[in-house]
């Protein structure tokens, strides 16, 4: 298996795991489109896989493993090397795609409220 297929397996995990209606192979063409944008260096979607194989070693500690992993899903969703609002960009275009999935309210707030702490 290679790494994209795995990856994409990760969000399709989360996708079923929070309740997420639609097409999760549609929702992970926009993250991969996002984050394969030429302006990228190291903010990737393999930084995205290694943070979350990283977390799979703590996941025992957090509260809310779910809303942390969505939240590392989105933490560069939107990136510009000259922009100081990454971050804002981020936390909204998670807000969209997750509204567009059907997520609960508080589940959004709590996941945008994460990206954002990454500022």
């Amino acid at each position: 298996m290679d790494a994209r297929s795995s990856l994409q397996e990760k969000w399709e995990e989360l996708f079923n795991e929070v309740g997420a209606e639609g097409d999760p192979a549609e929702f992970y063409k926009k993250l991969e489109g996002a984050y394969s944008e030429e302006n990228r260096s190291h903010r990737t979607l393999q930084l995205v896989n290694d943070t979350l194989d990283g977390l799979e070693q703590v996941k025992e500690e957090v509260s809310s493993l779910n809303e942390l992993k969505m939240a590392l899903w989105f933490q560069d969703y939107s990136f510009d090397p000259r922009s100081k609002n990454n971050e804002i960009k981020s936390a909204r275009g998670a807000a969209d795609m997750m509204y567009d999935m059907g997520l609960e309210a508080e589940f959004q707030k709590n996941v945008v409220e994460l990206v954002i702490a990454t500022r």
